[in-house]
C-alpha cells in the first residue's frame, strides 16, 4: 500500500522514484505474481485461486506524485494497481498535490482500478451510521460517474 511518491514533504508516507523502482524489480525478478484486487475478490467468493506469490499493489488517496512518480514505472511493465480515491479531494486545480478525472480516466485505461476510499476521507468511526454510509455512496456515484468501478472499499485511517 503506497500514499505518495517521490515528494520529500512527507517522508513517513512517500517513497523515492528509486525505492520503488527497485521493489517492483525484486517483484518481479522473484516471479510474484502482480495481480488485479478483481482476482482477490474472486478469490474469496470461492470462484479462483490464487497462485503462490500473489500480490496486490495499492496506492490511497489520489495525490499527484503517483500520476507523475509511481504509475509511469508500472504502465511501463503493464502491472495492474488500484488507486483508492477520496473523490472529494480530486481536483481542477493544476497547482493541487492531487490528481485530476482525466488523469485518473488514464490511469483507469492502463490496468488501473479506481475504487472507493469515501467522498470526504474522514474517520468513519467518529460518524453515525447514516453518514457513513452517505460517504460510501457519495464516492462510490461520482467514480461510476467518470470509470468503470468494482464495489471494494478501502477504510481511511485503517
Amino acid at each position: 500500500m503506497y500514499h505518495r511518491f517521490n515528494d520529500e514533504r512527507y517522508p513517513s508516507t512517500s517513497i523515492s522514484n528509486q525505492n520503488f523502482t527497485d521493489q517492483i524489480d525484486y517483484l518481479t525478478k522473484e516471479n510474484f505474481k502482480i495481480l488485479p484486487l478483481s482476482d482477490l475478490v474472486s478469490f474469496f467468493k470461492g470462484e479462483t485461486t490464487l497462485p503462490d506469490k500473489s500480490i496486490f499493489i495499492t496506492v490511497d488517496d489520489g495525490y499527484k506524485s503517483f500520476y507523475e512518480n509511481g504509475f509511469p514505472i508500472l504502465k511501463e511493465k503493464n502491472l495492474p494497481f488500484s488507486l483508492f480515491l477520496s473523490t472529494k479531494f480530486v481536483s481542477k486545480n493544476n497547482d493541487s498535490d492531487f490528481m485530476n478525472w482525466e488523469m485518473i480516466k488514464e490511469l483507469a485505461q492502463n490496468n488501473g482500478d479506481i475504487l472507493n476510499h469515501t467522498a470526504s476521507h474522514k474517520k468513519l468511526v467518529n460518524l453515525e451510521i447514516e453518514e457513513v454510509k452517505k460517504e460510501i455512496l457519495l464516492a462510490e456515484k461520482k467514480i461510476n460517474s467518470k470509470v468503470p468501478s468494482l464495489k471494494i472499499l478501502s477504510y481511511p485511517f485503517g
